[in-house]
């Protein structure tokens, strides 16, 4: 479970790091909402990140966001579409997985037997993307010569450091629209 966590966490951070928070957030701001509460269930705390980050590490660490980002994306796609799949909107899977994750009797949410079978299924359609998302972003990350830990703990790191979020962001901005300088005469 703890992994799947690790995944919605670095997906939601993949999509808001390579877009800076502006561009697609209409796509995916729906499942951000569905999976806010997964991301809050983690404790960073436990997991505190040590030591800096190499500029060869940073490098590499944004070069490996870019090629996870289409994913990131196709996966919130299909997690979106698996939730109205089963006939639920996006908002009220949100709403009953949030109250499942509440201690029993904390949440006034009213869920019927209905809406529990269709967020059931919803949630098996949801752990199969995630898991063969998760194989696909492992795929990538070490193809491009990093370990997943040291991924995730890059991530945690940029996570925290809004100084070198900013940076990371930076350096993929070039990428996005990059345009040939204006030729010599």
């Amino acid at each position: 479970m703890f992994v799947k966590h690790i995944l919605t966490a670095v997906l939601t951070s993949t999509v808001l790091l390579s877009y800076g928070c502006q561009q697609g957030k209409e796509a995916s701001s729906d499942v951000d909402e569905a999976t806010a509460s997964d991301t809050e269930m983690m404790d960073f705390d436990q997991q505190q990140p040590t030591g800096d980050v190499s500029e060869e590490e940073l490098v590499k660490f944004v070069d490996i966001v870019q090629k996870l980002q289409p994913m990131g994306m196709d996966a919130q796609q299909k997690m979106m579409a698996a939730v109205q799949d089963e006939g639920l909107e996006v908002q009220r899977f949100s709403e009953i997985m949030s109250a499942q994750q509440m201690p029993e009797g904390e949440s006034d949410a009213e869920i019927t037997p209905v809406e529990m079978e269709k967020y059931e299924k919803a949630q098996t359609a949801i752990d199969k993307i995630q898991d063969d998302a998760q194989d696909e972003m492992n795929t990538i990350i070490e193809a491009n010569g990093m370990s997943k830990e040291r991924y995730e703990e890059i991530m945690m790191i940029v996570q925290q450091d809004q100084d070198l979020m900013q940076r990371v962001q930076t350096m993929m901005q070039p990428d996005m629209g990059e345009q040939a300088p204006p030729a010599a005469e």
